[in-house]
């Protein structure tokens, strides 16, 4: 735990990323880019490949994939759109980290509201938290569109705390990676790391996370001690 944070007012909100923090997705991911690459003619990759290219969003990614002498717009659309025609379809070996669920549950046992933000396409992000996460109320869902930049941008992330008239200092972000930190950082909120996602423990300590939990339940906790302070 930060100290710094002990005198800091109480938690009623969280925002979780979602890939690599609550939903575990980089097979699907990579095995539908995989086909696009293969239907287009150009080389796969790894999977820990695809997991240092993942988190920026899917233009991102398109173009991180695509061999140097291939990156132009039209071709990265190309392959964007036929990403978006074959995902849905993939959605095969995605699961919810184990004792997210629970989590989860303990949050609304806690009255605290939690959302998402990711900088995934907006209507995948919905449709699969629709998929894997039917029994649970997430306060808003919001993946990457053209209303605001991605991650770590805060402007997204303060939209969804002023939607229920919460405070960035009354709010946790939740992530696997240094631009869910600094969008904490940037908005004003406390931030903690998750060990289980795609991103090194490095790369949390190097982004000063305010607090780094290799098991989802100690997000409880922590919110727990803040809340009774």
């Amino acid at each position: 735990m930060n100290p710094a944070n002990n005198h800091v007012t109480p938690i009623k909100a969280v925002i979780f990323d979602l890939d690599g923090t609550l939903l575990d997705t980089i097979q699907d991911i990579a095995d539908t880019m995989n086909i696009v690459l293969t239907n287009n003619n150009f080389p796969i990759h790894s999977i820990p490949t695809y997991e240092v290219f993942v988190g920026q969003g899917l233009e991102k990614l398109v173009w991180k994939v695509l061999p140097e002498q291939n990156r132009n717009q039209e071709m990265v659309e190309n392959l964007i759109n036929s990403f978006r025609n074959i995902y849905p379809d993939r959605w095969i070996n995605t699961r919810p980290y184990p004792k997210i669920n629970k989590t989860l549950s303990g949050l609304e046992k806690m009255n605290i509201q939690y959302g998402i933000l990711s900088n995934k396409p907006h209507r995948f992000t919905v449709k699969i938290v629709e998929k894997y996460f039917p029994a649970h109320k997430f306060f808003h869902v919001r993946g990457a569109n053209s209303d605001f930049p991605k991650k770590p941008d805060p402007q997204a992330a303060l939209h969804i705390i002023n939607m229920i008239d919460v405070g960035a200092g009354n709010t946790i972000f939740i992530g696997d990676s240094c631009e869910d930190i600094h969008t904490a950082h940037n908005a004003g909120m406390r931030s903690i790391g998750v060990t289980w996602g795609l991103n090194p423990v490095s790369q949390l300590i190097e982004s000063n996370a305010d607090w780094i939990v290799n098991d989802p339940l100690e997000i409880l906790n922590i919110i727990t001690d803040l809340n009774e302070n």
